[in-house]
């Protein structure tokens, strides 16, 4: 992306991958999890996450 607001985000849409675009995306590691109520998810500083919310909830992110 284009400018400084979005330079950290990712340019793959991870629900609707361009193959063509990105070939080696179907490579790519991952880990999936569900988090159930109380719990949370800590993602080390530059560790790339996507999250999709499966009921109303509430997220903080800080960007050092």
């Amino acid at each position: 992306h284009e400018g400084t607001l979005l330079h950290n985000t990712s340019q793959v849409d991870l629900e609707a991958v361009d193959a063509q675009r990105f070939p080696r995306f179907a490579e790519a590691a991952y880990t999936e999890c569900v988090l159930r109520p109380g719990e949370i998810l800590y993602i080390p500083p530059g560790h790339w996450h996507f999250v999709r919310s499966l009921s109303v909830s509430f997220s903080v992110s800080f960007w050092f």
